[in-house]
């Protein structure tokens, strides 16, 4: 059985990584009769002690794990972690005598509890009176239904949390109807904000970025723009030395450091700093995001014995530039300085749809090759399963090959959290 993960983060109303759903993918075609699916979840909720390791999947964060029936009444959560999981009951689970019964002994040793894709009815009743969270999907509900619910519930003492929010004004809507933590796409979206320019220091590093992107690296240009900015030059040192990275010798300027690293890693690492602190005034789930999208994306390039490693890991990194600027990608990219392919596979890639529609056919040039490995790993990214498959084995990527590179990206990005 091909054991797969995804992480979707979960923030609160600051915008906060406070924990992650565990999405799994445990079978080929993925899907399941019940009997089946009971199997694949056991099997998958041992995988992530054993195979992946929560503090490899989430740090020092909460993961949210989905529980059918069978495994809430065979309380194997009971194998869990009580202070790191949230049992999270899905929404086909009724509440019945054994059920209820699970849930008390869940609760009694110290288990949180969430009902995923929650839909009012008073036969839950029963169920709210030991949920701690509430989760529902702004897809599949209407403001009115949304806030209804928020203003039923938030007085029994239960936390509301909105699933599937994809734009802003779904954030603020939420946010104003009463819900306290945030799961879905909106905070890798760009907030566009016509009437205001970038910040100068946005302007500086983005400039920066620009030196650093550029296909043939200027050394002394980019020694220079860096020694402009004294904090981002401590900062890319003292990340350099960091036991995360794993140099042998002390990195004391940046010359140096691209006679150590090379001048393509070099303007990798640096460029992963640039983006780090331009995006310190965004959610932290967006730094992270870049950080294992870049690292995937370059991890996937090695699968498939690409020599365009380096280009991978910075087309990952800045397909989410639009974010972290506020401004659209097709803006931002030709300030970056990219090479033209790089820049054309980041923008193959910003409708994610008919990306996938032009993988079906083979594309000649570089983009041609890049924009295939960014358009898996957003898909990775989404738990889109089904598509991962099919791009997959196009391109000739088993999904246990998949699974592995992926957490390795998600242990490494880990690994450099206090050093970036």
């Amino acid at each position: 059985m091909d054991i797969f993960v995804a992480r979707q983060p979960i923030l609160d109303s600051q915008e906060r990584l406070i924990a992650y759903e565990l999405l799994f993918r445990a079978g080929p075609e993925n899907l399941f009769t019940a009997q089946d699916g009971d199997a694949a979840s056991s099997s998958v909720i041992g995988n992530s002690l054993g195979v992946f390791g929560l503090d490899a999947l989430i740090g020092d964060k909460r993961a949210f794990i989905n529980f059918t029936r069978s495994l809430l009444v065979g309380e194997v959560f009971t194998v869990l972690p009580r202070d790191r999981v949230v049992i999270e009951l899905l929404e086909t689970i009724e509440p019945e005598p054994a059920v209820l019964e699970a849930c008390r002994r869940a609760k009694a040793l110290g288990f949180q509890l969430a009902l995923d894709d929650f839909v009012y009815h008073e036969r839950f009743a029963p169920l709210l009176a030991l949920a701690d969270i509430v989760k529902v999907d702004f897809q599949l509900s209407t403001p009115d239904e949304r806030r209804a619910m928020a203003a039923r519930l938030r007085p029994q003492g239960i936390r509301m949390l909105a699933e599937k929010v994809e734009t802003r004004a779904e954030m603020s809507e939420a946010v104003a109807s009463g819900y306290e933590l945030f799961q879905g796409y909106f905070f890798c979206k760009p907030e566009v904000v016509r009437t205001t320019d970038i910040p100068a220091l946005k302007l500086n590093q983005l400039a920066l970025l620009r030196v650093l992107s550029a296909p043939d690296l200027d050394v002394e240009r980019a020694a220079a723009a860096v020694k402009q900015d004294v904090s981002f030059s401590v900062k890319l040192l003292r990340y350099l030395n960091s036991a995360a990275f794993g140099l042998r010798n002390q990195v004391t300027s940046i010359r140096q450091a691209t006679a150590l690293l090379g001048e393509r890693a070099f303007r990798r690492w640096a460029s992963l700093v640039t983006v780090s602190t331009m995006s310190q005034d965004r959610p932290a789930a967006l730094m992270m995001t870049c950080i294992v999208r870049a690292k995937l994306c370059e991890l996937v390039g090695e699968l498939l014995g690409l020599r365009s490693r380096d280009d991978l890991f910075l087309v990952g990194m800045l397909s989410a530039m639009d974010a972290i600027l506020g401004r659209p990608i097709a803006e931002i990219l030709p300030k970056l300085g990219l090479g033209v392919d790089l820049q054309e596979a980041i923008l193959r890639c910003a409708d994610l749809d008919a990306a996938l529609t032009s993988f079906e056919r083979p594309s000649p040039g570089r983009a041609g090759e890049l924009a295939p490995v960014l358009g898996l790993v957003l898909l990775i990214e989404r738990a889109r399963w089904h598509d991962v498959d099919r791009l997959g084995d196009r391109l000739g990527l088993p999904p246990a090959a998949l699974a592995g590179g992926y957490r390795r990206a998600v242990s490494w990005s880990e690994s450099l959290v206090g050093a970036v």
